[in-house]
């Protein structure tokens, strides 16, 4: 099979996938009886355009299929409406993981509200109700269509749902009673033995790791584990995928030789086709443990394919096979391409394809030593395309933990699972040698990641970079070796290039989306502001890791000139040390001095009315709080903040009240407190934005940052009337995401839902 199918395939795939909204299903069918029309039409005739037509179909193949496949997925929404509390009757099909405050789980629904939909449905806990995977259960819960919080270079969750079958989400208020008659026997079994892991792992430094590579919870890696995996390029060794499952299978192929030359089969079956078949098995048993997650699924898949190529005996291009197991992949899972682990899975295995041959002349140890830092340099370029940054120092860190992590540390845990129920003294004994060898291995990951120039961040990708770039890759692909160089070149400056650079007394003013809370980013030409850090939802998410921080890096920044802390509500000061770890700033002020939070960390000066700076033609100015406090309240000493240029500016009022915002109008020029883009204070409590205070302001359009069907129903509705009756625009960043005003002659503002819509992100 030509090569180029699995990839026109794919394409079409793309280009369906991005579309705003999907076409009606009836476009779709339509589209596939012309695909098949033309496909019979080129068997029937001979015509000199075969091939062009053919990739035209295959094209139209895979925009069609993912069409139909979206329509028949995002279809599966039953008609409920958001945060209703509903009887769901249903099996939990995943591990249940836990943290402090809540317990999470997948549960295929049989029943909702005596209706049969089978779905899947992500649920949470906050009480001490009991549950344990494959057992079936009758729940009363508050239920939800997905929404996620959209910011650039930030997660998707409403793709990363969609992508994995998910259907609502929600929290649970009630266990009504436990289904015994029914079990799901797979996921019950394997929670059986996740505890008995669990157990024995318990008293372990890296148990959050070892439970990862036995079983594939990715989600009980703490954060600071997960730091230095990314940070040296080593993620990949702890995500159940290609280089695992095919380790795996070549422990499975040396333990099937040893058996088949002990067996009396030799006259029955060949040595090759055995170990294969005992690869593939041992290999499935592994996909099995790990709960048969899409990543376990695609490797499996590409290794059938590959075994297969073998067992047929057929002298197949590898591309060729390489194809099949692409076009295999996306019948099965046309939504894989929405997961970073499928380009780099594949990626990987095209890289080893096409390089491979140039050193398997050498020895077997020079080949090792060439190889594993050569395929993550080859990664480092998709790495920085999807996460905006890269690890520089993964050579070296791969080129030391792939042969710990694959030929010592997961053959041992492997071993040890496996021994846990007949041998658990053995078992402990092996998962302790494993957690020497990783603290051993995060020792010297910890030196690498050390390093200042261990990171390399990427500007904002266009469209027009991104073909650019792959004609001269392909130029490269195809060895048109005199235009190589100079095409490799050109991809690199591509890439490297800055289109969007603010320039002297421009400036720009991103409210990220948040939830319900504050988190804001200043950039001007050459400087860069925080103002607040946003809430902690959970020990393992928070606004900085989560959201902030990516957006900084998408945005490639390297140094944090100054940092606001407003006041000391948790939506606003949480995480502060989790950013200043990351970026350090000298520059720092509080609204708060006195808070816990700010004296643990220290050096923070009392942000207060009269403190004005100038950054690059852009002023900086404190509105309030006074030296003399005009109220008690934590929300009326938060910092105000006014930026302007010689055109336009914008109020930061934080979250203070009606006393304030009226002190604010005695102590304050109108010029000094007027602003063409107004911050709504308080996330649009009623406690705030009086009729004088916005009529002094004056803005030409309010942003506020409040949490999607947000607990406090901020903005409140009186608010929003009053906005509406000012003839105040009033942006969410609940609705619309991360919200940019651009500050230049004129005011451009982009809404990121808006200006990056897809078809699978809510619109209410």
């Amino acid at each position: 099979m030509n090569f180029f199918f699995g990839l026109l395939f794919l394409t079409g795939i793309l280009m369906g996938q991005f579309l705003p909204q999907l076409l009606p299903t009836n476009l779709y069918i339509i589209l596939l009886i012309i695909t098949f029309c033309l496909l019979v039409y080129v068997f029937k005739f001979k015509i000199k355009q075969k091939n062009i037509i053919l990739f035209i179909c295959v094209y139209l193949l895979g925009f069609s299929y993912i069409g139909i496949m979206a329509q028949h997925r995002t279809n599966l929404q039953p008609n409920i409406q958001n945060n209703t509390t509903s009887n769901i009757t249903g099996c939990i099909v995943s591990i249940i993981t836990e943290d402090k405050i809540k317990k999470s789980f997948l549960l295929k629904t049989g029943k909702i509200n005596n209706k049969n939909i089978k779905i899947k449905i992500k649920l949470s806990d906050y009480s001490d109700n009991q549950y344990q995977s494959g057992k079936c259960y009758k729940l009363q819960a508050k239920i939800k269509k997905p929404h996620g919080m959209y910011n650039p270079g930030g997660f998707d969750y409403e793709a990363y749902l969609l992508s994995s079958n998910i259907t609502l989400t929600g929290y649970i208020k009630k266990q009504i009673k436990i289904k015994e008659d029914n079990f799901n026997y797979f996921h019950f079994i394997r929670g059986i033995f996740f505890q008995q892991i669990k157990n024995n792992t318990n008293n372990l430094l890296f148990a959050d790791v070892l439970q990862a590579l036995i079983l594939g919870e990715r989600g009980q890696i703490s954060s600071s584990h997960n730091s230095i995996f990314t940070n040296t390029g080593t993620s990949h060794l702890i995500a159940i995928s290609g280089l695992h499952i095919g380790l795996v299978a070549g422990f499975g192929m040396f333990v099937g030789i040893l058996i088949w030359l002990i067996l009396p089969i030799h006259h029955k079956i060949s040595k090759q086709v055995f170990s294969l078949i005992f690869a593939l098995l041992v290999a499935v048993i592994y996909a099995i443990m790990a709960g048969l997650s899409l990543p376990t699924i695609r490797a499996i898949l590409m290794l059938i394919v590959f075994a297969f190529s073998i067992f047929l005996k057929r002298h197949s291009s590898p591309w060729n096979t390489l194809s099949v197991a692409l076009l295999l992949v996306l019948l099965i899972d046309p939504f894989a391409p929405m997961q970073v682990g499928f380009w780099l899975s594949f990626i990987a295995v095209a890289f080893i394809i096409y390089f491979y041959p140039k050193i398997s002349s050498f020895k077997k140890h020079y080949q090792f030593l060439i190889f594993t830092p050569s395929i993550s340099i080859a990664l480092i370029l998709p790495i920085l395309f999807f996460f905006g940054q890269a690890s520089a120092i993964s050579p070296l860190a791969n080129i030391i933990a792939v042969p710990i992590i694959s030929f010592l540390v997961l053959p041992l845990s492997l071993i040890a699972a496996l021994l846990s129920f007949v041998m658990p003294v053995v078992s402990i004994c092996l998962l302790k040698i494993t957690d020497l060898l990783l603290y051993y291995l995060f020792w010297y990951l910890e030196k690498l990641s050390s390093f200042s120039f261990s990171q390399l961040y990427l500007d904002n990708i266009t469209t027009l970079q991104i073909i650019i770039a792959g004609i001269m890759l392909l130029l490269i692909f195809k060895q048109h070796y005199k235009s190589s160089f100079f095409a490799f070149a050109i991809c690199i400056t591509l890439i490297f290039i800055n289109y969007d650079k603010l320039q002297q007394s421009e400036f720009e003013v991103t409210v990220l989306d948040v939830g319900q809370g504050l988190s804001i980013v200043v950039r001007t030409q050459n400087k860069l502001l925080v103002f607040d850090t946003g809430e902690r939802f959970s020990e393992k998410f928070n606004i900085v890791e989560g959201i902030l921080i990516p957006y900084l890096m998408h945005t490639r920044t390297k140094k944090l000139d100054a940092l606001i802390v407003s006041h000391s509500d948790s939506d606003h000061s949480s995480n502060i040390k989790e950013l200043l770890y990351k970026y350090n700033s000298y520059n720092r002020w509080a609204g708060q001095i006195d808070d816990d939070k700010i004296i643990k960390i220290g050096s923070f000066k009392q942000c207060k009315r009269g403190v004005q700076w100038q950054w690059d033609g852009v002023d900086f100015s404190f509105l309030s709080p006074e030296d003399n406090k005009i109220s008690k309240k934590d929300n009326n000493q938060s910092c105000v903040l006014r930026i302007s240029n010689k055109n336009n500016s914008i109020l930061i009022s934080s979250d203070i009240e009606k006393e304030i915002e009226k002190h604010l109008i005695r102590s304050e020029k109108n010029k000094s407190l007027s602003a063409d883009i107004l911050i709504v204070p308080h996330h649009g409590s009623k406690t705030s934005s009086t009729t004088n205070f916005l009529k002094t302001v004056n803005p030409q359009y309010a942003i506020v940052s409040a949490g999607y069907k947000n607990k406090f129903k901020h903005p409140a509705k009186t608010i929003q009337q009053r906005y509406k009756k000012l003839k105040i625009p009033l942006l969410n960043t609940a609705h619309l995401g991360a919200i940019s005003i651009i500050f230049k002659k004129k005011i451009t503002i982009k809404t990121h839902r808006f200006d990056y819509p897809r078809y699978w992100h809510s619109k209410k």
